[in-house]
Parts: structure tokens; sequence; C-alpha cells
């Protein structure tokens, strides 16, 4: 019983670093962005705009805007806060 536990935490250990590389990837591509994000203690990534607040979870690559909720990484956040702005800016 002991060699399925050390494999679960080995398999925990393993998602945990997976989860911080991709939100360590996500908040380089943000950081060289045009727009203005907030960032909470639990790693979402705030943007306030004239249509609604997006919430992007960096680590788990999720994008909620009006109860929808779209699978995409920085780089899709970016350009969907940039279409629903369209120029306008964010508020």
């Amino acid at each position: 019983m002991s060699d399925m536990s050390e494999t679960l935490g080995e398999w925990n250990e393993i998602e945990k670093q997976k989860t911080r590389r991709l939100y360590d990837k996500n908040l380089r591509i943000l950081k060289y962005n045009p727009f203005v994000y907030q960032i909470d203690r639990n790693g979402v990534v705030t943007f306030k705009t004239f249509r609604g607040t997006l919430y992007f979870y960096s680590a788990i690559n999720i994008l909620v805007f009006k109860s929808m909720i779209f699978r995409t990484g920085a780089k899709g956040a970016l350009a969907f806060v940039e279409d629903i702005t369209k120029g306008r800016g964010l508020w």
C-alpha cells in the first residue's frame, strides 16, 4: 500500500510542477501586453473592460467572460480582450 501512496505523491508533485510552469509561462506572455490587469493571490488575472470583467485562470488556461468559459492560453486571452475592446481601451 505504501508503494501506491508514494506513486500518488510523486504524481501530485509532477502535476504541481506542470501547473507552476504553465502559470509562469502565461505570466511572461502577459507581462508584455498593452492592457491593464490585476492578479489576485490565487493567480487569477482580471481584465476590467467597458463590456464586463474577464477572468483568466493562468494556471489551467481557462478564460471566463459573462458566464462563458473558453479554454485558451495567454495569447488567446489577450486576443479576446483586444477583440471585445476594439481599441477603445479598458476601464
